[in-house]
């Protein structure tokens, strides 16, 4: 037998030797040490296989005893309140929903959800409440889980965008501060879209298949249950805020030229005066369309939907989020490898150094794209330089805004130059102070207590990008609406200039047509005393003629009767005399028509209204009134020197009226 040698624990440079038995006891005691180790490792994967249970995907379970007396005061509650009723419809489901300790405006919701699991007559009883409760409650101990199972059709695992319509038209239809809508259905439409695409972009889901995970990032749940009646909607920073959406659809409004709901690649080159470059522009077309919100049978694939471009807005002006960095990493992967190459992004650089060289940049602040890939590299630090990957990019938000600025947005590529480091997370840090330094003050209202300096206002979250642009907006209304009423007064000046000027010019002809009618009359008046003399001084000469008497008095007769038919149609003066017909006959001068007034005289039939009546009246004794005229010339004569008073009298009243 070789002897066995072995060293002592006390001194392991000595060696002793060991005999037969002792090498028994001491395999033996090693056997025993090594079954020991064994059990002790047996024993603790045993105490490992029963850790407590931490992680609850649907809520942290309750006692049984606390969920059964939840569930019977709820049964009791509803009990009562189907007593009086048979059955219960939607307006009258709200109390049954707030006993459920569910938000108001999950009434709709859960309403339509039980009725779905029945009838569907839009009728709920109260067995078909407890048993649906009951269904929708069992092994959900949070908010989310039950939300989730509410609004999910049965035996689909997930939630289409159309899921959300129960609560959105809840709101719509009975939020205190939405009720200016009632009568504006487009809008009430657009608020309901808008909410619904914001909440699929802040859960990360563009398939348009929001699972449960996805729903609880999306924090559907809180934002309803802080959503009450009593709450402004104008002052709400989630995605039912109505200022967020007023932002986002009247800046896709001035972009849409034609009002279809849709804008092409020119007019999305128009956004933000041209901030973006045409190639880039070009590849949000071709890959900006959002999958969850595809319209059925639309295949312009060269146009992007208001959907679609809510998805773009909110990428634009925030890119540090998740969502954000996955959308522009798509828009820059022309190939669709996954990898932005070098050769990739040299083609976008090339829009942004032509316009750095068309701003006025010199040869000195002109930057090559080799030293802008190297700077890239230097930033992100990818595995393989020159080579950008997806995950690469998730690393740092900040930086990977900063990168894809460079190749996108040549303003916003300006303000990330003037700064070395991180924009955002400067201006993190600033809010951070203005928080602390002002307890009470509201987030929206700190950005404007940051240095604009350094692009505060450019590099902002979407909240306080919103309230911004929602005041600018405000403030455009304004001046607009100043514009239209100082418009709207001076075109009622001008019209007032216009009918001042008018009533001017038809004074000055109407002042014009008096004047000739009564240089006119005067003329005819001096006429007629003129024919009165030369008629005195006849009758002196001549022998009393008896016939030719009779003759004149005949005519006479006619002529008046004539004029006093024509009525005032006529500029005949209203004195019935043929004396100045008569000279004009005899001197054959003037003709006169066959209404016996002179056809170049304008026909003015106010002129002798006041006595137009007397004419009428006195219309049976013309004859005598023509025998006593023509018996004394002395009286023809005083006739004629009346009228000529009568229109000079006249004339100066009109003159002191006019004054």
């Amino acid at each position: 037998m070789t002897p066995i040698y072995c060293s002592s624990s006390a001194n392991p440079t000595a060696t002793t030797l060991l005999s037969p038995p002792a090498i028994i006891n001491a395999l033996t005691t090693d056997t025993k040490q090594h079954n020991n180790v064994l059990n002790n490792t047996t024993t603790h994967s045993h105490h490992e296989r029963h850790i407590p249970q931490f992680f609850f995907p649907f809520g942290k379970p309750e006692s049984t005893h606390l969920l059964e007396q939840r569930r019977r005061k709820i049964v009791s509650f509803a009990r009562q309140l189907f007593d009086s009723h048979a059955f219960l419809l939607e307006t009258q489901f709200v109390a049954i929903t707030q006993a459920c300790d569910l938000p108001r405006y999950m009434n709709l919701a859960l309403f339509r959800r039980i009725d779905s699991m029945y009838n569907r007559d839009e009728k709920v009883t109260f067995e078909q409440f407890t048993s649906g409760w009951a269904d929708l409650s069992r092994q959900r101990y949070d908010d989310e889980s039950i939300f989730f199972n509410i609004l999910r059709k049965p035996d689909c695992p997930w939630l289409l965008p159309e899921d959300f319509l129960p609560v959105l038209e809840d709101i719509v239809l009975h939020h205190p501060g939405l009720r200016f809508l009632n009568d504006n259905a487009m809008f009430q439409e657009r608020y309901i879209e808008t909410v619904i695409c914001r909440l699929y972009y802040e859960a990360r889901c563009p398939s348009g298949k929001m699972t449960f995970q996805q729903f609880r990032r999306c924090g559907f749940a809180k934002m309803i249950r802080a959503l009450g009646p009593t709450v402004d909607l104008n002052l709400t920073r989630d995605c039912f805020s109505y200022k967020h959406f007023y932002v986002l659809y009247c800046k896709f409004w001035t972009l849409d030229d034609d009002h279809d709901l849709i804008i092409s690649e020119t007019n999305l080159a128009k956004y933000n005066q041209a901030a973006l470059n045409s190639r880039v522009v070009e590849r949000i077309i071709q890959s900006g369309t959002i999958p969850a919100f595809s319209r059925d049978g639309f295949t312009d694939t060269h146009s992007l939907s208001y959907l679609d471009y809510i998805w773009f807005l909110l990428s634009e002006v925030d890119k540090s989020t998740p969502i954000a960095i996955e959308y522009w990493f798509r828009c820059l992967d022309t190939d669709g490898d996954g990898v932005l190459s070098g050769y990739e992004l040299e083609q976008f650089w090339k829009e942004q150094e032509s316009r750095q060289q068309y701003y006025g940049g010199g040869e000195d602040d002109h930057v090559p794209f080799q030293n802008i890939l190297c700077q890239m590299n230097d930033l992100i630090r990818p595995h393989t330089p020159g080579q950008f990957k997806l995950g690469d990019l998730k690393k740092n938000g900040y930086l990977a805004e900063r990168f894809f600025d460079t190749f996108i947005n040549f303003e916003r590529f300006q303000v990330h130059e003037s700064y070395q480091g991180s924009i955002r997370a400067k201006r993190e840090q600033e809010l951070a102070k203005l928080r602390q330094q002002h307890q009470q003050m509201d987030g929206e209202d700190a950005v404007f207590f940051l240095d604009e300096s350094l692009g505060y206002s450019m590099i902002s979250d979407w909240c306080d990008y919103a309230e911004i642009e929602y005041q600018q907006l405000l403030v455009n209304e304004g001046y607009d609406a100043s514009w239209d009423d100082d418009e709207e007064g001076n075109d009622d000046v001008a019209d007032n200039e216009e009918d001042y000027e008018a009533s001017i010019d038809e004074e000055a002809i109407y002042e014009e047509e008096e004047e000739d009618d009564n240089d006119d009359e005067l003329e005819h008046a001096f006429a007629a005393a003129a024919a009165a003399a030369a008629a005195t001084a006849a009758e002196t000469d001549e022998d009393d003629d008896e016939e030719l008497d009779d003759e004149v008095i005949h005519n006479e007769t006619n002529s008046t009767t004539s004029t006093s038919d024509q009525d005032s149609d006529t500029s005949a003066p209203a004195t019935p005399t043929k004396e100045p017909i008569a000279a004009d006959n005899l001197n054959g001068n003037i003709k006169t028509n066959s209404c016996g007034s002179h056809p170049h005289q304008p026909q003015q039939s106010w002129l002798w209204q006041p006595r137009h009546h007397h004419i009428e009246e006195d219309s049976t004794n013309n004859r005598q009134i023509c025998r006593e005229n023509d018996e004394g010339g002395g009286e023809q004569e005083d006739k004629a020197i009346d009228w000529i008073w009568w229109i000079t009298r006249q004339r100066q009243q009109q003159s002191s009226n006019l004054n």
